[in-house]
């Protein structure tokens, strides 16, 4: 049977049955880490007070520290140790140079100079503040849990020597500024600070406190730089020299980020960065887990206090952490986290009881004792007009389930978050799709399969490579490792098929059609698929990925599908050019074509596969399954609240489904109520998961919460204002339960009292002034918002 296996079902291959990965991460208490398991990241750099309405952030007393030394009770006392690493970092500093590459596309951003690099040192050895803060606090968590002589690991940023840093400063004690374009005058720059660090950390003689190492604070490798590897490889020696660790936390699209060990570094935690772009999914989490695992690298977590404000937020935390326990890394991996500044301080004294729960998720998940929420998936597998498909395969994670006469399945305990299912029957087409699995409730969601097309003699192709001729267009990694076959044992179609040999001497090995080369239209959006016929001459079940790339030429905007291969057969692999389709990929400009495989399991490499047959084809007849998604104007409710849902066909451009074809219904009619025009009304506080059906079809089914609106606050930039200032207030309302109101902007109205400041502009939630006189400005906004009315005021200090 012709079958594919995606990207998440051959990571999960290599699961235990216990859900945890054969770890190959830098596994936590490794020596070449100094024995950390979880490092947390100490953002202690230069925040303006004049962007935080005159708070020192970046400022860490103990008071701060205590909840991340230990893991605080409700009364404030620790019942265990937290954290155990504690690394310190800034991006800037008062005097306004960057500790990172400088960009000049970034505002207000300067190259870092040796005045840079002595401010963020003098700022950790501020007395009360910092190392000393961290210190005290060690020392009173480690009283009251009877560990007097405990003691925790810190690494301090080592500021990027910079070749754009001309005017660094004097190094060699001429009086002269010198150039760090120059790599002998980086690598003095790293010596002369790293000599400076050490001898004033030893003369601190912090009882509680052990110096560990330092971090390269750049958060990518730019090769085209000369030297700058040089530059790290001798950091990492001189520090040795010293008994010290170098480690690298690089970004999720930072060069060479799988590669931190060759490049030098003891250790290396790479960013999934899904926190930050709500274009992700948990798949970013999990595609950075792999790199890690195959590449002997660790898993950087990453929140903010927004957790609180956002379901979206809350719910990618959650994937960080599910994800651990999915992936393997909760418990086989060296961890950093990323909280912003103060976040899990923030959370523990949060008045929300949700920020003391997240709290506590986290140190559990550090302890590797964390448990994520589950959820249940149901529903059936039919054909594009509703009929059940029996004896189908839904795999997810490892497991399977297969629909029953009716097409009926239920998947339990799965882990609340978006899950990749494939689904297959044999004489339909695969399907790959994705389903968010709600806590503690049952998400209901059919498959709907679309039968095989069949490619008839006169349906309309065009040949990307059918390896015929004496001329060998086709190429690889090692471009000496494919050649032409004639062995017609080994061809599909014609007289000469490629034979590729598949090494070990990369973690990658390609082999490519090349637009130009192997073909000459790039247009691909007129046709249906791209099909090839791939033969595995060996005894084990082999695996392939069919990769493309488009004119960007970039691996974040390339595309890719992994088949399976049986033995000793010829397997049609086929990839709908509409599943290629996307932001990330452009069909009208395909510019390559490669069959990869890879040293990880499932791969079994060295080995070798015949190709032929590549081609494009537009089918004369394909029947296309709908994919029905309900369309909400926010996840969110105000008790009372009501709006319409919509239905669109997600696999037919987002056709808008008529409302007399949906059928509504909701999982609890206590909190929430469903007319049959599909209007949804809140009627109580709690959870609820909407259905729809549409011609005998069930839409996956969608969380909705249901809370009060009680609070409506206005939020100043700056409370203490001079003139010339420009500056803004935000609207922020609030539920009960945290969550932020998602209310209309044009719902605010606003007032202004008193002539110290020019409104410059007015966008609903926010308005920007510039201040032009001194005094008081008392500042008034009215939010009307489903139903209800409240109003909030501000007064504004101009001095």
């Amino acid at each position: 049977m012709k079958r594919w296996i995606g990207f998440l079902t051959a990571l999960v291959m290599l699961l235990t049955a216990s859900g945890q990965a054969a770890a190959a991460y830098i596994p936590p208490g490794d020596a070449k880490t100094d024995g950390a398991e979880n490092i947390l990241l100490v953002y202690a750099g230069y925040y303006n007070p004049d962007n935080y309405d005159g708070q020192q952030i970046g400022e860490w007393d103990k008071d701060k520290f205590l909840p991340y030394v230990g893991h605080l009770t409700e009364h404030g006392t620790p019942d265990d140790f937290f954290y155990d690493t504690y690394l310190f970092l800034g991006l800037k500093t008062p005097l306004g140079g960057d500790l990172h590459r400088y960009y000049t596309w970034v505002t207000d951003s300067h190259p870092g100079t040796k005045a840079d690099w002595q401010w963020v040192m003098d700022r950790m050895f501020e007395k009360d503040r910092q190392f000393d803060a961290l210190n005290q606090a060690v020392k009173t968590v480690g009283n009251q849990l009877h560990d007097p002589d405990k003691q925790v690991n810190v690494y301090m940023v080592l500021p990027f020597p910079d070749s754009q840093s001309t005017e660094f400063g004097d190094i060699d004690g001429d009086g002269a500024a010198d150039s760090l374009a120059s790599l002998d005058n980086r690598n003095l720059a790293v010596k002369w600070y790293v000599d400076q660090f050490i001898e004033r950390f030893r003369a601190a003689n912090y009882d509680h406190l052990k110096l560990s190492g330092f971090y390269w604070m750049q958060e990518d490798l730019d090769t085209s730089v000369p030297g700058e590897l040089d530059n790290v490889h001798y950091a990492v020696q001189y520090l040795h020299e010293q008994g010290l660790k170098l480690g690298w936390i690089p970004w999720s699209g930072a060069g060479m980020k799988g590669q931190g060990n060759s490049a030098g570094f003891d250790f290396t935690i790479i960013q999934p960065n899904h926190y930050m772009n709500q274009n992700t999914t948990i798949d970013r989490i999990r595609d950075t887990a792999q790199l890690a695992d195959s590449s002997g690298e660790g898993v950087e977590i990453e929140f903010t206090s927004s957790v609180l404000d956002d379901p979206w937020y809350e719910q990618a935390l959650r994937n960080y952490l599910a994800g651990g326990v999915m992936y393997g890394y909760m418990n086989g991996s060296l961890k950093a986290y990323y909280q912003d500044v103060y976040a899990l301080y923030d959370l523990y004294h949060s008045d929300n009881p949700k920020g003391r729960d997240i709290y506590d998720d986290v140190y559990h998940f550090s302890k590797g004792q964390y448990q994520p929420p589950t959820g249940t998936l149901t529903g059936r597998v039919v054909d594009p007009s509703g009929q059940p498909i029996p004896d189908a395969e839904i795999s997810v994670d490892g497991r399977e389930a297969v629909s029953d006469a009716s097409g009926n399945y239920q998947i339990a305990d799965l882990y609340a978050v978006q899950h990749t299912f494939t689904v297959r029957k044999e004489g339909y087409r695969d399907l790959t799709g994705q389903a968010q699995i709600a806590p503690g409730q049952t998400t209901l969601k059919d498959w709907v399969l679309a039968p095989d097309p069949v490619e008839q003699p006169d349906d309309p192709k065009l040949t990307i490579d059918d390896f015929e001729g004496s001329a060998l267009k086709a190429t690889a990694d090692n471009p000496g490792k494919v050649s032409l076959n004639t062995d017609p044992q080994f061809v599909s179609s014609g007289s000469q098929s490629l034979k590729a040999d598949y090494t070990t001497q990369f973690s990658n090995f390609r082999v490519y059609l090349t637009a130009g080369s192997s073909y000459g239209q790039t247009d691909w959006s007129g046709y249906d698929s791209v099909t090839a016929d791939v033969y595995n001459p060996s005894d084990l079940t082999q695996y392939v990925d069919a990769e493309f790339m488009d004119q960007a030429m970039q691996w974040s905007r390339s595309y890719s599908k992994t088949f399976e291969l049986a033995p000793h057969a010829w397997t049609k692999i086929n990839v709908p050019i509409k599943d290629m389709d996307g932001p990330n990929f452009n069909i009208h400009d395909v510019r390559r074509m490669s069959f990869n495989q890879k040293l990880q399991a499932p791969y079994h490499l060295p080995n070798t596969l015949y190709i032929d047959n590549v081609h494009l084809v537009k089918y004369s007849h394909i029947e296309q399954a709908p994919n029905y998604r309900i369309v909400l104007p926010n996840s969110l409710m105000d008790l009372g609240q009501s709006f319409g849902l919509q239905v669109v066909d997600a696999n037919d451009s987002n056709r808008l489904v008529p409302a007399e074809d949906v059928q509504y219904s909701v999982s609890d009619p206590n909190v929430l109520n469903v007319s049959e025009d599909g209007t949804l009304t809140a009627l109580a506080p709690g959870v609820a998961m909407v259905r729809v059906r549409v011609q005998g079809i069930d839409a996956e089914s969608v969380k909705i919460e249901v809370s009060r609106w009680t609070k409506f606050d206005l939020k100043p930039q700056d409370s203490q204002l001079q003139v010339g200032q420009v500056s803004q207030i935000t609207a922020v309302a609030k539920f009960e339960s945290g969550f932020t109101v998602p209310f209309p902007p044009e719902d605010v109205t606003w007032k202004v009292k008193g002539d110290g400041i020019q409104v410059t502009e007015q966008t609903g939630a926010k308005l920007s002034f510039q201040v032009v006189a001194k005094g008081v400005v008392c500042v008034e906004a009215t939010l009307q918002f489903n139903g209800k009315t409240m109003t909030s005021r501000t007064k504004l200090l101009i001095q």
